[in-house]
């Protein structure tokens, strides 16, 4: 019974593995996510098998390697051989499965921020696995200091690579054309920079769609979706792939009025010649542009 647990987190992190390096052969999340909500909801129950597998998707491929590899290595142990500390693996492992079990039943899609507890646990049983790995005949001569220094270095360069925006760490295992960490927030200072090189800056009028950016612009920001009658023309455009999302949604929730009132971003979030863009860990999906306006 004890080997259940393992067993199952097994499949589903080989399944999100597999799922997002074959073009979401299983599973597409586009087919069962409402991405015209700001906070994501499930659109339906495809099945329990589905909506449980796409929980998975932000821890899988948000652990680094070394903590992925021992993970593993624990679980395929735990199942096949005989572990230390059985007890404490089994509790933690299975409630990293009710945790996400929760998530379903609540019809809420996981995210970083409401996993997080989940990275303490999955640390622990990772060192676990580590100290496993390390046991065996082969390996136990290795000195400890050796070890340390070489899991230090290899979680080091995982981080460098991302630097400075590391809450956004997704590892290389997900194809470049998919996100686990939207950019809300990040780049603002960066994007912030290169307008305020611009001549004239301080005279600038700029429509922004998150508050990241305006905290550091030295000219005019405005984040409001409608126009008054008081309203100047904008110079520039700073929009994001989460600003994107919230615009279509307000867009959707007031057909009439969008084309009429709304700040026309929609024709800047169509383009494809912004004057600025920094793509965040190399993804096209977690991006800041800057265009100038027409």
């Amino acid at each position: 019974m004890k080997k259940l647990v393992p067993i199952l987190l097994l499949a589903f992190f080989f399944l999100v593995l597999f799922n997002w390096n074959t073009g979401q052969s299983i599973l597409n999340p586009n087919k069962i996510l409402n991405y015209k909500t700001s906070e994501l909801h499930f659109l339906s129950r495809y099945s329990i098998f589905k909506d449980f597998m796409y929980q998975f998707y932000p821890l899988v491929f948000s652990l680094t390697p070394v903590v992925l590899v021992a993970l593993l290595f624990l679980w395929g142990k735990f199942v096949f051989r005989k572990t230390e500390n059985q007890f404490l693996i089994f509790t933690m492992s299975i409630f990293i499965v009710i945790y996400l079990l929760a998530l379903v039943v609540l019809n809420m899609p996981t995210t970083i921020r409401y996993s997080i507890a989940l990275y303490p646990l999955t640390s622990i049983l990772a060192a676990i696995g580590i100290w496993e790995i390390f046991s065996c005949k082969k390996l136990v001569h290795i000195k400890k200091i050796w070890i340390s220094l070489g899991l230090i270095a290899i979680s080091f360069f995982s981080l460098w690579q991302i630097k400075p925006f590391y809450f956004n760490y997704t590892n290389d295992l997900l194809p470049k054309k998919y996100s686990i960490a939207i950019a809300w927030g990040y780049e603002g200072y960066e994007a912030a920079q290169f307008m305020n090189a611009l001549p004239n800056a301080q005279n600038l009028k700029v429509w922004s769609d998150y508050y990241g950016f305006r905290n550091f612009f030295i000219g005019s920001t405005s984040t409001d979706y409608i126009h008054t009658k008081d309203s100047q023309p904008y110079d520039y455009y700073v929009l994001t792939r989460e600003g994107k999302v919230m615009y279509d949604y307000w867009c959707n929730k007031a057909k009439k009025a969008c084309p009429t009132r709304y700040v026309p971003a929609y024709k800047y979030y169509q383009a494809s010649s912004p004057i600025w863009e920094i793509d965040i860990d190399g993804r096209p999906d977690n991006f800041i542009k800057i265009f100038k306006a027409e």
